[in-house]
């Protein structure tokens, strides 16, 4: 089995940049950075996307920051996928 090394690397260090800021990630942020952070600890565990998206994550962070959003008063989405099929309006 081949390990990226410089992958890895970097999954690493966006997991070390994105520990600090626990307190400000949502909580489908959370999940997904402890998700990632579990897969990465297992050898050979490396898809070519967990750097995305652990960057995409560290991006929404910055950019609540910027907005002087909080993620502990933001309420979560809620998406209502109740079935309209078979509704006659």
């Amino acid at each position: 089995m081949t390990v990226d090394l410089a992958r890895l690397a970097r999954i690493h260090t966006l997991l070390d940049e994105l520990a600090p800021l626990d307190a400000k990630l949502l909580p489908n942020e959370r999940e997904m950075v402890r998700h990632l952070a579990a897969k990465v600890a297992e050898p050979g565990q490396t898809a070519f996307d967990y750097a995305h998206v652990l960057e995409v994550v560290l991006r929404n962070v910055r950019v609540r920051e910027g907005f002087a959003m909080d993620a502990a008063r933001t309420p979560p989405r809620v998406i209502d996928v109740t079935s309209t099929r078979g509704k006659k309006d």
